[in-house]
């Protein structure tokens, strides 16, 4: 199988969604610009039509400054964010967090609204966690669902948010649209998808098994456990001080425990913890209830322990090693590790509402496909890691979507070349390291291992259903990839209007010009205040002149050729530079600029005091809408 593979052409009239946790947008683009010189580029080569990012972190004031930074102009794209200003309740960090979705504009396609706190709950919708874009027939919620923090600490707030999604997208399906659920959910749904030391075991079911290859475990449980269980309940919390790697001090902490060989010798359990109640808990086998003063929330129930703990803790503690072939069968009896609650809200997700799972249901043969690894232990390269971002659509949208199901990511082994069955653990590991090609970190210290032009290419592959491999360097997650039926129109929604549309836009607010430019004689702030601009009203962009790739405006063309002298004489280029804006000197378009666009034209550029204006024809007759200008040509900003 190829590296690098062009959109399956047998698959047309479909969409391409994609959806991947960032982990910063910012450094994202810094690094896609740097590696595929743009991000329209990027997506072009990966046929992306709906890219719902998660955390990508910023403010909207932010954005609204210098919308470059986030890339949030896109030539020929529609933007929409939900980010977090830190100003609610919660007090979550300003800048945290983040979701947005960037579709691609298409003829004849419905236009695209969107709601950034569509929850209704200002405690949930503050920390920009959920954004609604309606798309016609059907509408998609791209999330970034909260984790339950340290020690569960906010399992109860999570599950309030799950509760207050899942009733948006049911007012959604009510007003007759088709709903997708697509993003970072945070919650481990299957087995099969999750690493053998993220799975939890019941050990009262262990005990109450006949199954025969588990005999040898029930014998353990039996004899040995009740004296470990004892051990454990005198189980101490001690400090440990680690020094990173600029040399700061960071106490975190772990579990000991008495062995029962040796009661004077003390077994450390476990990795290190952030927090002493993240470690007091961390083997805990007592019912958790878990209350926040609003509403509790089932962490864990009793007798249940993660299957790596518990050969730890036998080995450590009790002195008994588990043979291979009994940790094998256990793990066919462990679920994920996964609070109760969240397990059932996605079951009822599933069977209530009738959402299906898009990976799952087109690869049900499918193991170890994880989507996120801890980057701090370079676990992606050894892939123990799960699977805990989504493509979920409803059961109605998944009968419409394309029948053709493109084969997931595979790598070659052995000397003859062969592949690895597709859906083996193998070709898992094999995929999320581009056959070997991602190295890990070394011991000594240096960060991420920088790749080679074939192991950055290697993420590019034709729309499907399944992973989008992205490079380690970018984030601890990787992409996760569907395909959808073409949008159609479809009822009106309340949930997103024309109010919540702009709020999702903050990179299209037009700020207040202080000052005018006077133009043939006529004061623009005569002309600008006689004409009434409606944003909804779509005309013809100028047919000719370059677009400047900053700010996306045109520019004249002269500014473009000629000397330096010539320039200086007739001002600074009308474009942007990276620090900040210029202005024409003179405060009028050339005589070159008047015949490109035409003798109604007014030619605006932006300054420090004018951080957004505009390029276009104003007249009582004619309007501009400004997500035309992405779809002008581009040249790159000339010098100023």
């Amino acid at each position: 199988m190829a590296d690098v593979e062009a959109a399956d052409p047998a698959i047309p009239d479909s969409l391409h969604i994609v959806s991947w946790n960032v982990a910063g947008w910012i450094k994202t683009i810094e690094f896609i610009r740097r590696h595929h010189s743009s991000l329209q580029v990027w997506m072009d080569r990966h046929a992306i039509d709906i890219l719902c990012l998660q955390e990508v972190k910023g403010t909207s004031s932010r954005l609204e400054g210098d919308p470059s930074l986030f890339d949030a102009r896109i030539p020929g794209f529609d933007t929409f964010w939900a980010l977090c200003n830190g100003s609610g309740p919660t007090k979550v960090s300003k800048g945290f967090n983040g979701v947005a979705t960037l579709v691609r504009q298409r003829p004849g396609a419905p236009r695209v609204t969107a709601n950034p706190a569509v929850l209704g709950v200002p405690e949930l919708d503050e920390e920009g966690r959920c954004l609604m874009t309606d798309h016609g027939n059907f509408a998609v919620f791209n999330v970034y669902v909260p984790n339950s923090g340290s020690g569960s600490s906010r399992l109860p707030y999570k599950i309030r948010f799950l509760s207050a999604l899942r009733e948006r997208m049911s007012e959604a399906r009510a007003s007759g649209k088709m709903v997708v659920l697509a993003g970072d959910l945070n919650i481990r749904a299957r087995c099969v998808d999750t690493a053998p030391s993220m799975r939890i075991l019941n050990l009262d079911l262990i005990r109450l098994s006949s199954s025969e290859e588990l005999r040898h475990v029930r014998e353990i449980v039996r004899d040995v456990w009740p004296k470990v269980e004892k051990s454990l309940s005198e189980c101490l919390t001690k400090a440990v001080t680690t020094t990173k790697a600029n040399k700061d001090k960071v106490v975190k902490y772990r579990r000991v425990a008495r062995t029962l060989s040796n009661s004077s010798t003390m077994a450390a359990l476990g990795d290190l913890h952030e927090s002493e109640l993240s470690a007091k808990y961390s083997y805990y086998l007592g019912f958790r209830l878990v209350n926040d003063g609003e509403s509790s929330a089932v962490a864990r129930r009793r007798n249940e322990i993660c299957l790596y703990d518990f050969e730890e803790i036998l080995r450590m503690v009790g002195g008994v090693k588990l043979e291979a072939e009994d940790i094998t069968a256990l793990e066919k009896y462990a679920r994920p590790c996964e609070s109760p609650a969240c397990l059932d809200w996605l079951h009822t997700l599933q069977l209530d509402d009738g959402m299906v799972d898009t990976f799952a249901a087109r690869h049900p043969l499918a193991r170890r496909r994880a989507t996120c690894w801890e980057q701090y232990r370079a676990r992606r390269y050894e892939n123990a890691g799960t699977r805990i971002d989504y493509l979920f659509v409803d059961e109605a949208l998944y009968d419409l979507l394309p029948k053709q199901n493109p084969p997931l990511r595979t790598g070659k082994v052995g000397k003859d070349g062969s592949m690895a069955p597709i859906y083996s653990e193998e070709a898992a590991l094999l995929s999320c390291t581009a056959n070997g090609l991602w190295k890990p970190p070394s011991f000594e210290g240096g960060g991420l291992v920088d790749g080679t032009s074939a192991a950055y290419d290697h993420q590019f592959y034709r729309p499907h259903f399944g992973m989008i491999y992205t490079p380690p360097q970018l984030s601890d997650h990787i992409a996760v990839s569907a395909l959808l039926p073409l949008p159609t129109a479809g009822p009106p929604c309340g949930l997103c209007t024309s109010r919540t549309t702009r709020s999702a836009q903050p990179h299209l607010a037009q700020a207040t010009i202080m000052q005018s430019f006077t133009l043939g004689g006529a004061s623009l702030r005569k002309r600008a205040a006689s004409t009434e601009i409606d944003r909804e009203v779509e005309a013809p962009p100028p047919t000719s002149g370059p677009l400047c790739h900053q700010c996306h405006f045109r520019v004249c063309k002269c500014t473009l050729k000629g000397s330096k002298k010539r320039k200086k004489q007739q001002g600074r280029s009308p474009c942007c530079s990276r620090q900040a804006h210029v202005a024409v000197a003179d405060r009028r378009p050339c005589a070159h600029a008047r015949e490109s666009f035409g003798p109604d034209t007014t030619l605006l550029c932006c300054s420090q005091k004018w951080p957004l204006t505009w390029i276009g024809r104003l007249n009582p007759h004619t309007s501009v809408h400004q997500s035309l200008i992405s779809s002008w040509d581009l040249v790159e900003c000339p010098s100023s």
